[in-house]
């Protein structure tokens, strides 16, 4: 039996579809599918019930992911054991974060790798929050209310947001008026659900958006060049010049900021290194993270 083919289905009846399982695991949909679909002809039972894009689990795939999943439980426990008896502060350290906050940490990587040649620092960005209890990082630096009560950490700061626009579209718009007027960016449905979703569904008139997109990179780079106004980060955005908030903080969406990890690992060496030296270089941004700069003018 091929462990990487039951370590899918395993997500496969965790997510309770191939879709869900591809997003966990990082792959295409299809590829899923085609790793069930193998795995079930090779082992010669059927594990799933397709039943409109869902995927329940037949007797024999009750009987085969009941020890599939506690296996895969125990080899994530075992991965943690492993990486926990290390004691020189060398190798890879993976830290996951958000896209926009992943643009901080390359900042400090100049003395970061100067005071710590031996260590390499992987980057992993994007929307999907990775579960630390199955070792997919050693370091997830969240914006998040209930960060989980599995996980150690701080919190660094609190994330603030407010409604900025280019120094251009500002100048030759009402942006002192109802901020309802003018034209936005906003993200789109195929973003995970955020309190910064829910507040532009809220509040901005759909005849108003300008441009909805799913990429945070797109997203920025529309508001820079004066497509309309949006919700971003104010540490993010005071690192754009061309931007001016045009509102006060909005408090509805601060959210904490964590540096977490798992407890297993919390005190092994190359990963305790990251997590002070993260710590210490956001601990210097606090100010700008929590929007303490923004112009008086903006905090009508």
């Amino acid at each position: 039996m091929d462990w990487e083919d039951l370590h899918y289905a395993v997500e496969v009846a965790r997510g309770g579809g191939v879709t869900a399982a591809a997003r966990a695991l990082g792959v295409a949909p299809s590829t899923v599918y085609r790793r069930i679909t193998s795995f079930e002809a090779r082992v010669g039972a059927k594990l799933f019930d397709r039943r409109g894009g869902a995927y329940a689990l037949t007797p024999a795939g009750q009987a085969l992911l009941a020890e599939g999943v506690a296996l895969d439980d125990r080899i994530a426990a075992l991965e943690r054991g492993l990486r926990t008896r290390s004691r020189t502060v060398e190798g890879e350290v993976t830290v996951a974060c958000a896209e926009l906050l992943a643009v901080e940490v390359p900042r400090y990587l100049a003395p970061f790798r100067a005071a710590h040649p031996r260590l390499r620092l992987r980057l992993l960005a994007g929307t999907k929050a990775v579960d630390l209890d199955r070792h997919e990082a050693d370091i997830a630096l969240r914006a998040t209310a209930a960060p989980g009560d599995r996980l150690v950490g701080r919190k660094v700061a609190d994330v603030a947001f407010a409604v900025y626009a280019s120094a251009a579209y500002a100048a030759s718009h009402p942006v002192s008026g109802p901020l309802a007027a003018l034209d936005w960016v906003c993200f789109d449905e195929a973003r995970p659900e955020t309190p910064q979703r829910r507040w532009e569904q809220a509040t901005v008139p759909s005849a108003q958006v300008a441009l909805r997109t799913n990429s945070r990179a797109a997203f920025l780079e529309a508001i820079l060049a004066g497509a309309g106004v949006g919700v971003l980060p104010c540490g993010a955005a005071a690192k754009a010049p061309a931007l001016v908030a045009i509102s006060p903080v909005l408090p509805a969406l601060t959210l904490p900021l964590w540096l977490l990890t798992h407890a297993e690992i919390a005190r092994t060496p190359r990963v305790r290194v990251v997590l002070d030296f993260l710590g210490a270089a956001l601990g210097r941004e606090r100010a700008l993270l929590e929007g303490r700069d923004l112009d008086a003018s903006a905090r009508r």
